[in-house]
């Protein structure tokens, strides 16, 4: 037993943990996000940073507890998850904020044109609180910025959207 103790501890010792994921999403989190966007504005051409608030995430984890609305931001990360492609990295930024970069050749419009498919599609859940069933309807605030130097500037273009979304009632 004491061998096998010791065995768990070195095969732990040496995996790397990664602390980094969020809980409610599964996704990593802003720490891994902000080294993606640090190394991806080095070479920032064709380079893009979706950015998407859930709506009314503080008012369904006041009314109904934290645990659904960590329901409402997992429906929601998976429904971005799916709109996105393969190469596409996806974060939990923090709060019910979710920021995606990608890749694309496109312009501009274009690429806002393919996230527009997704990101603006309002989705149900439907989750079980104490004896009655609910339907909690999810949509999002989104925009997208061109990965752009300095990085200053960008994260405050970034945290300026992110800031803007949330209710004046919850801050």
């Amino acid at each position: 037993l004491k061998k096998e103790l010791e065995s768990s501890q070195e095969v732990m010792g040496s995996l790397k943990i990664n602390s980094d994921r969020d809980a409610a999403t599964g996704l990593p989190g802003k720490s891994e996000a902000d080294r993606a966007i640090r190394a991806a504005i080095e070479s920032p051409h064709g380079k893009f940073l979706v950015v998407a608030v859930c709506s009314r995430v503080q008012a369904v984890n006041a009314r109904f507890g934290y645990s659904v609305g960590d329901r409402v931001l997992e429906a929601f990360a998976e429904h971005f998850k799916k709109g996105l492609s393969a190469s596409d990295q996806l974060f939990r930024w923090q709060g019910p904020a979710l920021v995606a970069l990608i890749e694309r050749a496109e312009r501009l419009e274009r690429v806002r044109t393919e996230i527009r498919q997704f990101a603006d599609i309002r989705l149900d859940k439907t989750v079980e609180v104490g004896q009655r069933t609910v339907l909690i309807p999810i949509s999002a605030s989104w925009s997208i910025f061109p990965l752009a130097p300095p990085l200053d500037a960008f994260m405050k273009q970034l945290e300026a959207f992110t800031a803007a979304q949330t209710p004046r009632d919850y801050a």
